[in-house]
This record gives C-alpha cells, sequence and structure tokens, in this order.
C-alpha cells in the first residue's frame, strides 16, 4: 500500500492527535531559559525538552532555517539533530520560503526532503511556477505557498484585502488549479482573517498554515471559523514566539506545554461553533 499524499498524512495527524497546533521552533541562544548555557549544547537539549513537552499536543513543528543559518555549521548541525530527534513523532515543515531557479529549487527540495528529512517546506512563488515544481514531485512531501503575508507591507507586492482581484487571490487560484497530487497548501496570515476566507474559497481543498497568532495579534476564531472545509482542507495554527518563550525559567517546557494545549483547547473550541 503507497504511503497517503502530505495533505492526507497531515490532516490524519491532526484529527488523531484532535491538534491543529504548529509549533515554530525558531532558536535564539540568547533567549535560551536560565537553566542553560547560551550555547549550541544548550539549545539542543532545550528544543529536545519542549519536543518531548509538546509533541502529544502538537500536529506540526515549523523550525524556520534562518535561525540555524544564523547559527552557522553548527545551526545546521543543531536542525539535524532537531528533525532527527523528532523522528516522524509529528509533521516537520522546514520553513525556507525557497524559490529560485528550477536547478536551483531541485538542490533545496534534496536537502530539504534528502538530507534534512523535512515533510513539507514553505516556498516563494515570485519566480513562477517552474520554481516550485521540483518540490511537488513526492506527493508524500508538503509545500506550502507563501500566498499572503501577514506583514502590514505586503499589499504593495500581493494586492489589497479589499481589491477585486489581488495577486494572492489569483495565486489562490493557482494553488486549487494545481492541488492533483495533494501535496500543496498555502501560507495565509491570521491577522487577515477575511483573506482566510477568501483563499479557503478559491482554494478549497488546500491545507493552510496559519502563522499571526500570538504576538501578531491574529483573531484565531475567526482563521477558524473562515479556514476549514472538509478534509484535507485544515488549517494549521502556528504558535510562535508566545509558545515557544512562553517562561525564561526552568519550568519553560511546562510554560510551552501548558501554551500549546491551551492553543489546541481554543482552536477545537472554536471548531465546533
Amino acid at each position: 500500500m503507497d504511503p497517503p499524499e502530505f495533505s492526507a498524512r497531515l490532516w490524519a495527524e491532526a484529527e488523531a492527535k484532535q491538534s491543529w497546533v504548529c509549533l515554530g521552533l525558531d532558536v535564539v541562544l540568547t533567549q535560551l531559559p536560565t537553566n542553560y548555557p547560551r550555547t549550541i549544547a544548550g539549545a539542543r537539549e532545550f528544543l529536545r525538552t519542549v519536543v518531548d513537552a509538546s509533541v502529544e499536543h502538537v500536529s506540526a513543528f515549523k523550525p524556520n532555517l534562518a535561525f540555524y543559518l544564523a547559527l552557522g555549521v553548527d545551526g545546521i548541525r543543531l536542525l539535524t539533530d532537531t528533525i532527527d530527534y523528532i523522528d516522524h513523532r509529528a509533521v516537520v515543515i522546514l520553513d525556507g520560503k525557497f524559490g529560485d531557479i528550477p536547478d536551483s529549487v531541485e538542490q533545496y527540495a534534496r536537502a530539504a526532503f534528502d538530507e534534512f528529512d523535512a515533510d513539507a517546506v514553505t516556498v516563494d512563488v515570485y519566480g513562477g511556477w517552474e520554481t516550485v515544481e521540483p518540490m511537488l514531485v513526492d506527493p508524500t512531501r508538503g509545500v506550502f505557498v507563501w500566498t499572503r503575508s501577514s506583514n502590514p507591507g505586503a499589499d504593495a507586492v500581493q494586492g489589497g484585502s479589499q481589491d477585486a482581484d489581488p495577486l494572492f487571490m489569483r495565486l489562490a487560484g493557482e494553488i486549487h488549479a494545481r492541488a492533483g497530487l495533494g501535496n500543496l497548501g498555502a501560507v495565509v496570515g491570521a491577522t487577515r482573517a477575511d483573506d482566510v476566507r477568501r483563499v479557503r474559497a478559491a482554494a478549497p481543498t488546500a491545507p493552510l498554515l496559519a502563522p499571526g497568532i500570538g504576538a501578531q495579534g491574529g483573531d484565531l476564531e475567526s482563521v477558524v471559523r473562515n479556514g476549514f472545509g472538509e478534509a484535507p482542507a485544515g488549517v494549521l495554527i502556528n504558535a510562535g514566539r508566545s509558545a515557544l518563550w512562553a517562561s525564561a525559567d526552568a519550568d519553560y517546557a511546562l510554560a510551552t506545554r501548558d501554551a500549546v494545549r491551551e492553543l489546541r483547547d481554543r482552536i477545537n473550541a472554536a471548531r465546533a461553533t
């Protein structure tokens, strides 16, 4: 029996855990809790403890590649070690916003899927769809297209929320048209709940990844009500800084666990209304 397409696997993972929470793993050495040395070794132990504390309550982890590249060669080893430690207990989304000419993207795909063993990636499609296609070859590996940013200045490129035919909506339509392999989704900022609704209408089967809840002030209940569709069209809500750095003291793992559990329960409550 062939393994399931990525979108189907994500839905099954999230529904089995009754959690659509994605925990960002954007490690910063200077923010490590007080009981850890601010070193790569300290970060490794911190991330392992966070994973163990939260893995039963999240369906995905999302390390942002930039935070590991900033630590140099040791940061790449830290990323590899962390993904290995997760060991398929949850979906891993490598957040790299990859995008380039096809030859380069083929190498990004090899790095993300073969070397790091990520389950999914984020991509930037500004260079055209041929920059995404090398990432889509394996239907068991997911690709989330950066569709609608939570950045306040995004309107200048993506079009405005009140525009009749903004670029981000044309992109959402393309995602739906190209979703045949079952592994293509969209990143839509949770700070723009009505745009979540519009993207969902244009891409009714695509899984969504929604950053911007918590520190950025996104409206969770509106995003959930506007974003969820029938399987496999779920909405991963990213728990970022407010969850990973929920405490700077020795109780940090419990604080992170409590933060993701609270977010999970709020998502489930919003889905039930």
